[in-house]
């Protein structure tokens, strides 16, 4: 992984979200949390967790709270704890989460981040490499789900459409 340009990523995401807390998960997520917070020293203290078993890393999440924004990096964990971690963060503990994966070290492929609602939004591919060594990707629920047309009292559930039209 090109680490410097991972957290510097990572860093400028945290400089444009603006949070008002921020939870890092991984080494890589605590050096660009703690390059954020010596921007912003009036901003709390980035809660740093690092990656261990399933139960401790699933526990230590659990006493961090809510935070407004997640940092983390995936490099070499087990995929299981993994998916574990960022289902947890994604619906507990984040509004929004990024995630930084190194694709030369890191057990899960793209289909296990699409499956957990991770979107790509960025990719270091060197000239002489067409793969990506690392990707970037994020959640964030106040975008994941827009309310569709159809979802919407004007279209159905409209008591004055209930006798004009049947199902």
């Amino acid at each position: 992984m090109n680490v410097d340009h991972a957290r510097s990523a990572l860093a400028r995401v945290a400089e444009d979200a603006a949070p008002s807390a921020v939870l890092a998960l991984g080494e890589d997520a605590v050096a660009a949390a703690m390059t954020w917070h010596r921007a912003h020293p009036d901003a709390p203290a980035p809660t740093c967790v690092a990656w261990s078993d399933t139960a401790t890393t699933l526990a230590a999440l659990d006493r961090a709270g809510r935070h407004a924004l997640a940092l983390v990096t995936v490099t070499d964990q087990a995929p299981e704890l993994v998916r574990h971690a960022l289902a947890r963060l994604r619906d507990l503990h984040a509004e929004r989460l990024w995630v930084c994966v190194d694709h030369d070290r890191a057990r899960l492929g793209p289909t296990d981040l699409v499956a957990l609602a991770l979107v790509a939004v960025d990719a270091d591919a060197p000239d002489p490499d067409p793969q990506p060594r690392f990707s970037i990707h994020q959640y964030d629920v106040s975008t994941y789900k827009r309310t569709p047309d159809w979802l919407s009292p004007r279209n159905w559930a409209n008591p004055e459409r209930w006798n004009r039209h049947r199902w």
